[in-house]
């Protein structure tokens, strides 16, 4: 009797175990499935296994078009050599964060996403693959660039009413003496001819 509680004790843990297993396999499921972020699972020869619908949304390709794919594939040929380097990083063991690279999508544009990557280990505790987790930062570089933008051309708009202004007062001046010349030289054509020329031509710039 003690060999049939034990075996049936054995039973229970197995299934305990079992179903433990299930659950957490399932929680994960859920996980990858409805993460706000790119999820991406790489096995050691740098091909696509699994990409989650976030990932799929952004880039316009299907689970079923990058599976079995290069990495490489996806990445903009000016930054491939970095991926490479950045894959072959974690296949060895390390953890690599913000990492940016430019994603290629479907119809031949690209985001710009925020990478961070960790080894994936098998049973044995051998590194079998690589996880990619992305944010999309598309949105948060252009507002950025915007931003930046906006700041020059408010520089720019600062620099421009201060040299109008000096130049306002030098113009002034300068007008106030053609002025003074204009009355003595009043008796002579020419140069008085020349004075009015002067004064039209600082009434331009006083205008600009």
């Amino acid at each position: 009797i003690y060999e049939v509680i034990s075996i049936l004790d054995d039973i229970t843990a197995k299934k305990q175990i079992e179903q433990a297993l299930k659950t957490e396999k399932e929680f994960v499921e859920r996980l990858i499935e409805s993460a706000p972020v790119m999820i991406s699972l790489v096995d050691a020869d740098r091909r696509i296994v699994r990409t989650n619908p976030t990932l799929n949304r952004a880039s316009g390709f299907g689970p079923e078009e990058v599976a079995g794919r290069d990495l490489l594939e996806f990445v903009l040929e000016d930054e491939r050599e970095q991926a490479a380097d950045v894959f072959r990083r974690v296949m060895a063991g390390e953890s690599v964060s913000h990492i940016t690279s430019r994603l290629l999508t479907k119809d031949g544009r690209h985001c710009e996403v925020d990478w961070c990557f960790d080894s994936l280990r098998d049973a044995d505790a051998n590194i079998s693959g690589v996880l990619m987790v992305g944010h999309d930062i598309t949105e948060l570089r252009q507002a950025q660039a915007q931003a930046m933008q906006s700041e020059r051309l408010a520089a720019i708009g600062q620099m421009v009413a201060g040299l109008a202004h000096e130049s306002g007062n030098a113009l002034g001046r300068s007008q106030a003496c053609l002025e003074r010349l204009a009355f003595r030289v009043e008796h002579d054509p020419a140069a008085t001819d020349l004075v009015r020329r002067l004064q039209a031509a600082q009434d331009d710039l006083q205008r600009l």
